[in-house]
């Protein structure tokens, strides 16, 4: 539980869908394949005063001692947020992504408020400010709802070891449902950047007319598997001025929407025509009733020195189980045992490995009592080392 949580969460509930855009095309993929695992020893310690304010403390005991202290500030209540012994853990972890049908929105409705012949809303708006010590690292974050379809996002960093003593990044989103625009700057190389990405099917007000219960307007079950997922296609184009230098790349990706009848399904396929470089990627849920499990894999090729690499994820969550007592029973002696009862997820175990290098990654997730704990590693089984081994310890008040 942190401060950069509690961001996401008011980015999900007050700003555009991320997942809409292009920047989060690799979002799963990322998620089961290069997911962090944490460094040392580190304690986090969050609390809410307010439902408009929150600060987060983190302190690194080994194998150096450091820290940072975090701000939060917004314009509107977080709601959904509570300690870590209440919330539940999907919402707190990054795991497989469920894509959501597109909604087309109507950039003339700003859901404006008046009162006696004045306008008395008020823009989302989010303010982020961490300070690392002892290397006196500040970083900054802007974030302000500018209608229903638009948002700007300023990142700023303040750091004397970067060459210009820090760097500013500027975003600008579109999400229209059926498209979405990112427009980026970055002070650092004087870079310029335009990312686009159309999602192709039916829109949400037909599917959810399409899967009611009229037989009328049901899909049968031979209907193409677009009235059940998602295709998303697009590109990005950045140059920087500084350096005199551009890059391009393409990606597409298709995912099934929560009403598909089979195991939640994700691929991707990404193209760097200047590098030369094609990466796929597949990942699936064990099934959709039970979502415990889920495998993810990617193949990256480059089409010049024909150089590949395949990655092997997966992640399974873990739920408590109760077993009835045998007394509640009229006769125990000659009763059978009942089904386990399930809960929410206790926790989330992750792992992933490199065909080409042969190093992995394996981490886990869960909560102990009150404490969000993270622990896991990286290794190599050429070498047959351990590159990391960590330990992070949250609470959220």
């Amino acid at each position: 539980m942190s401060a950069d949580f509690i961001w996401k969460h008011w980015n999900k509930q007050y700003g555009l869908d991320q997942e809409n855009f292009y920047s989060r095309l690799l979002h799963t993929s990322s998620a089961l394949l290069d997911f962090k695992t944490p460094t040392g020893i580190q304690l986090n310690l969050t609390s809410l005063p307010s439902s408009y304010f929150a600060n987060s403390h983190r302190l690194t005991i080994f194998p150096g001692i450091s820290g940072d202290i975090s701000f939060l500030h917004t314009s509107r209540p977080i709601s959904g947020y509570g300690p870590t012994r209440s919330i539940p853990l999907p919402p707190l972890l990054d795991s497989y992504a469920r894509i959501k049908s597109a909604a087309v929105r109507d950039p003339s409705h700003y859901n404006e408020i008046w009162h006696r012949g004045q306008r008395v809303d008020v823009a989302d708006t989010l303010l982020f400010g961490r300070l690392q010590l002892p290397n006196r690292k500040l970083e900054a974050i802007y974030a302000r709802r500018l209608s229903p379809v638009s948002q700007m996002i300023l990142t700023a960093v303040s750091d004397r070891k970067m060459p210009n003593g820090g760097t500013v990044f500027v975003q600008y989103q579109q999400d229209y449902g059926k498209y979405s625009n990112e427009f980026v700057y970055n002070t650092d190389d004087a870079l310029i950047g335009y990312r686009c990405m159309r999602n192709l099917g039916y829109d949400a007000e037909v599917l959810s007319a399409m899967h009611t219960d009229e037989p009328a307007v049901r899909p049968a079950k031979d209907a193409p598997l677009s009235t059940y997922g998602r295709f998303s296609a697009g590109f990005e184009v950045y140059y920087g001025a500084l350096h005199q230098s551009g890059g391009l790349s393409a990606g597409m990706r298709f995912a099934t929407l929560p009403s598909y009848h089979g195991p939640p399904t994700t691929m991707t396929l990404t193209l760097n025509p200047l590098v030369g470089h094609l990466s796929a990627t597949y990942a699936i849920k064990s099934s959709r009733e039970k979502e415990r499990a889920t495998l993810a894999t990617r193949l990256d090729f480059n089409i010049f020195s024909y150089e590949s690499d395949l990655s092997v994820g997966a992640e399974i969550w873990q739920f408590p189980t109760q077993l009835p007592l045998g007394f509640e029973t009229p006769d125990a002696s000659h009763a059978l045992p009942a089904p386990l009862t399930q809960e929410g997820p206790s926790g989330l175990i992750k792992a992933s490995i490199h065909s080409n290098s042969l190093q992995g990654r394996l981490l886990w997730e869960g909560r102990v009592r009150h404490f969000l704990v993270n622990f896991g590693g990286k290794f190599d089984l050429k070498q047959r080392k351990l590159f990391s081994l960590g330990l992070e310890i949250q609470y959220g008040a």
